[in-house]
């Protein structure tokens, strides 16, 4: 079940006014479900080859999330503005057409529309990011990972759209998705999180922390991931110990 996040929303130029001060800083896929605890029995320094990839990773997040916050202050710019024109309202709901939002009112500056759209528009912290991509890829020496640049374990839905696993249930259709680079891997899972139901915990967590002006914590953010594995909270415990024995110092946030 799961749980909603109230907080009082304030006004819209108090919002965006306090964002903009602090400067703090497409096919839809679900992702396989596995993960692998053993590979968690290593010394907590990263050797230099786990090095590497998280330095990989990490560049890939940084570029896909420096372009969820153009858009995300270009929404909070809009804000401020005490009318919107016609290519304002258009820009807002091709926006919201890409993060799967349907019948927002723009015209209206309908602060509840607002905050729905910023509630997706939003980054997933680097660490996150890197702990799934170290879990879900065994540090990138998958078959996945290595033929595909699939670092996430998304699946697709398409025929030819990725790779047919070995062990793909008789019947199935789906497929491993295959990316062209680790960064559209990365595009394509930070998506994920921003868009399906299953993941709603998790921007409801990101938006608290945001209407608290909090830094955004992977660790707690973690939490919102039951719906990614069979394994539930198991798997969100999994998440935050490779957090917590590879990724203790989360480098600046971009926003």
């Amino acid at each position: 079940m799961r749980t909603r996040i109230h907080y009082t929303m304030l006004s819209l130029a108090v919002i965006a006014a306090a964002y903009l001060t602090q400067q703090q800083f497409s096919t839809t896929t679900t992702p396989v479900l596995k993960t692998n605890t053993a590979r968690l029995q290593k010394a907590f320094a990263p050797a230099p080859s786990q090095q590497q990839f998280i330095e990989k990773i990490t560049q890939s997040e940084n570029q896909v999330n420096q372009k969820i916050l153009q858009k995300r202050k270009k929404i909070l710019n809009l804000m401020q503005q005490t009318t919107l024109s016609n290519q304002d309202i258009n820009q807002l709901k091709k926006i919201a057409k890409q993060y799967k939002l349907k019948n927002l009112n723009f015209k209206s500056r309908s602060e509840q529309d607002f905050n729905q759209l910023l509630k997706r528009v939003d980054i997933i912290p680097s660490a996150l990011v890197t702990a799934q991509a170290i879990n879900e890829s065994n540090w990138g020496r998958s078959r996945f990972a290595t033929e595909g640049n699939n670092f996430f374990g998304m699946r697709c839905h398409r025929s030819g759209c990725g790779i047919i696993p070995k062990a793909r249930p008789e019947g199935s259709r789906w497929e491993v998705a295959s990316y062209s680079s680790a960064t559209d891997s990365v595009r394509a899972y930070i998506h994920t999180l921003n868009t399906l139901g299953a993941y709603q915990k998790l921007r409801d967590l990101r938006a608290k922390m945001r209407a608290d002006h909090q830094t955004l914590s992977p660790f707690k953010l973690a939490a919102g991931l039951t719906a990614y594995s069979i394994k539930g909270e198991k798997y969100v415990q999994l998440i935050q110990n490779i957090i917590a024995r590879y990724l203790p110092e989360e480098p600046p946030q971009l926003g």
